[in-house]
C-alpha cells in the first residue's frame, strides 16, 4: 500500500499508535503501542501472554490509528496481522533493542501488520 507524503510524515513522526483488536466475546480491546515502521509494514513487540496476541490468534484482523491532535489529522489503517515468535522474531527484537532502546527478550513476540485499506483526515493545514 502506498502512503501519501502527508500520511508518511504522520507515520514517521509518531512513536505510538492505537491498536484495536476484537476479543473472543466481541468487545474491542484498544491499546497504545510503540512501533517500528519498515518497508511498508508495522512491527510491534508484544508479550506472549498479552490480550492483543490472544485476540489476533482468534480474529485475524487488526486496525491501527495514528493521529495528531495539534493538526487534527490522522490515518486509520486496516491490516493483516502475522505473529512472529522465536528465531523468526529475533532480527526485529535485536533491532528494537539496538536502534530503539526497547527492552525485550527471547519470549517477546513481534506483531507484523501489513496495511490493506486506509482512511485519513487532515482537518487543519
Amino acid at each position: 500500500m502506498k502512503f501519501t507524503r502527508r500520511e508518511a510524515g504522520l507515520i514517521g513522526s509518531k512513536d505510538i499508535l492505537a491498536l484495536p483488536t476484537v476479543s473472543q466475546n466481541g468487545w474491542p480491546h484498544s491499546v497504545p503501542v510503540s512501533y517500528l515502521y519498515l518497508e511498508g509494514k508495522f512491527y510491534i513487540p508484544a508479550s506472549s501472554k498479552s490480550k492483543k496476541i490472544r485476540n489476533l490468534r482468534q480474529n485475524h484482523r487488526a486496525t491501527i490509528m495514528l493521529d495528531d491532535v495539534e493538526t487534527e489529522s490522522g490515518v486509520m489503517i486496516e491490516c493483516e496481522p502475522k505473529i512472529l515468535t522465536g528465531a523468526k522474531a529475533k532480527k526485529f527484537r535485536d533491532r528494537m533493542r539496538r536502534v530503539m532502546g526497547w527492552r525485550n527478550d527471547e519470549t517477546t513476540f513481534i506483531i507484523v501488520l501489513t496495511p490493506k485499506r486506509k482512511a485519513r483526515w487532515f482537518l487543519k493545514e
